[in-house]
């Protein structure tokens, strides 16, 4: 090869590492999430039944008889429009893994469009790989990775794309980026509202400003009207523990009449312990969002929701409480509304960085920012290793890492085996694994004292192994007792733990 052609080629990797290089540690993360998923769903880890929950969804679309789909998964879908997205690759590929394989790919994205966004902020692509580097090890960009199928994580990249493409004035990009941004959920789309008007106002930007405001706006109708439509053709309420306020009462309207007669009882909640979480999040990104708290804006409402949500969510609705108590608490309240805030938090810490980067330049020289460099990256692997939770799966090379608790075991083989083998046209009550892996049967309800005693069932499977996160393990305990002794049951087959009971009047099945 001549020196010309080397001269060349040395120029061309110079001018375009950084992007290899984000693209290639977005392409780790991307493979080590996928693994994490496949290993969790094949031990039943309670961080994946929601994989189970959407396929239940998207098969009885596919289908078009709605069996399963209760008021709450009904809203959920309906205003979270980027399911459509989710149902087109479902539906051509309906696995749970072509779902694993979606998480994996748009975290990857996101963590390949940090560099996207920190790049017009730099003169060099080194510290935007730095900071890609940093969030691609952040706790809370791990944990919404890892929390199941979160339909509105698109908005993590779609967020991303709109600041790098507001950075390079590209109108047409930053409003295609919004859009999506806003079909992630309709909760998004106030903050977007305002981010919006605070171009408008403190930037002077009219056309982003006003192209924010439209577009927001726009998606805030479409989903009054998809609300509507929803509630009109399927004459289902939505459920008031929806809004996850059941501490205040039935209804955001109690909501604001315990905000206007009792603000002592809602800042008391504002201030749960729990909330602590948000603080954290803060010093895993280095408290750089202080810094440059511009485009946060974006995510003051679901912000202010989630901390005011917080004590009702853990304490006073049951749907939901057994799913927030993990071991970590830290982690332990962790809901949707983490992965909406999540990308304004981490392009304030871009705006952050950078900005910081440029007044210690001018301070210090460049000697500064090779010890800074060396600090970032210190500390990005330090709370990677000390604050990733194992709630949501044991991350390599974490402190928490439990790599042996990936491998199935007999008893997981041996669930597989049932579940697989169960007829789907019948009804089933169920313990926690198996109601949460058998999407494919329609009929099923989750044990508990209020199924248990409701209509009939053609059998009731239960593991003696299994966990009970909800009713609890205690409950669940005595639910299996009282299935040994009911006369309206018998045990139709037994092995390790695992126990089948059908009616009485039924003839000798086996699963």
């Amino acid at each position: 090869m001549d020196s010309s052609k080397t001269n060349s080629l040395s120029r061309w990797f110079a001018a375009h590492y950084g992007v290899l290089a984000a693209g290639g540690l977005a392409l780790a993360f991307f493979g080590v999430n996928l693994w994490l998923q496949v290993a969790k769903w094949h031990t039943f880890h309670y961080a994946t039944f929601d994989y189970a929950n959407v396929m239940s969804i998207l098969d009885e679309v596919r289908s078009g008889r709605f069996d399963f789909l209760d008021a709450a998964h009904l809203y959920g879908a309906a205003l979270c429009q980027a399911y459509v997205l989710y149902f087109l690759c479902y539906f051509f590929v309906p696995s749970p893994y072509t779902l694993m394989v979606i998480v994996a790919a748009v975290f990857g994205l996101a963590v390949f469009c940090v560099y996207v966004a920190a790049r017009p902020l730099f003169r060099t692509p080194r510290w935007p790989l730095l900071l890609t580097l940093f969030m691609a090890l952040n706790p809370f960009l791990i944990v919404a990775s890892l929390a199941g199928f979160r339909q509105n994580m698109i908005v993590v990249p779609a967020a991303l794309l709109a600041f790098a493409a507001y950075q390079r004035r590209r109108p047409i990009a930053y409003v295609v980026a919004v859009i999506i941004a806003c079909a992630a959920q309709a909760n998004i789309t106030p903050g977007i509202l305002l981010l919006g008007f605070w171009i408008l106002w403190r930037r002077r930007d009219r056309w982003f400003g006003r192209a924010t405001v439209f577009a927001a706006a726009g998606w805030l109708v479409l989903n009054a009207v998809i609300y509507l439509a929803v509630r009109s053709l399927s004459d289902i309420e939505p459920p008031a523990n929806m809004l996850h306020l059941t501490a205040y009462g039935e209804s955001p309207v109690d909501f604001l009449r315990a905000f206007w007669e009792r603000p002592g009882f809602v800042l008391e909640n504002l201030f749960y312990w729990r909330n602590g979480t948000f603080l954290v999040l803060l010093l895993s990104l280095a408290g750089l969002p202080l810094i440059s708290p511009a485009w946060l804006i974006a995510a003051l409402p679901e912000l202010g929701y989630m901390l005011v949500s917080t004590y009702g969510l853990v304490e006073l609705d049951p749907r939901t409480a057994w799913a927030v108590r993990f071991m970590n608490p830290l982690f332990s309240h962790f809901n949707t509304g983490l992965v909406l805030t999540l990308p304004f938090f981490i392009i304030a810490s871009l705006e952050g960085a950078a900005r910081l980067g440029h007044w210690g330049h001018a301070r210090w020289g460049e000697a500064a920012g090779k010890w800074a460099a060396v600090l970032l990256v210190l500390a990005g692997f330090l709370s990677f290793y000390f604050l990733t939770p194992v709630d949501y799966g044991p991350v390599p090379l974490t402190r928490a890492a439990q790599g042996r608790s990936l491998t199935p075991s007999a008893h997981d083989d041996l669930r597989g085996e049932i579940l697989d083998s169960l007829d789907a046209n019948r009804s089933y009550l169920m313990q926690f694994e198996f109601y949460f892996f058998a999407p494919r049967v329609r009929h099923r309800a989750l044990l508990s004292n209020v199924a248990y005693d409701d209509e009939g069932y053609d059998f009731v499977l239960v593991d003696e192994k299994g966990s009970c996160p909800h009713p609890g393990p205690a409950e669940c305990a005595a639910l299996r007792e009282r299935l040994t002794t009911d006369p309206r049951f018998e045990l139709a087959w037994d092995k390790d733990g695992i126990r089948l009971y059908r009616p009485r009047a039924t003839p000798a099945v086996t699963p």
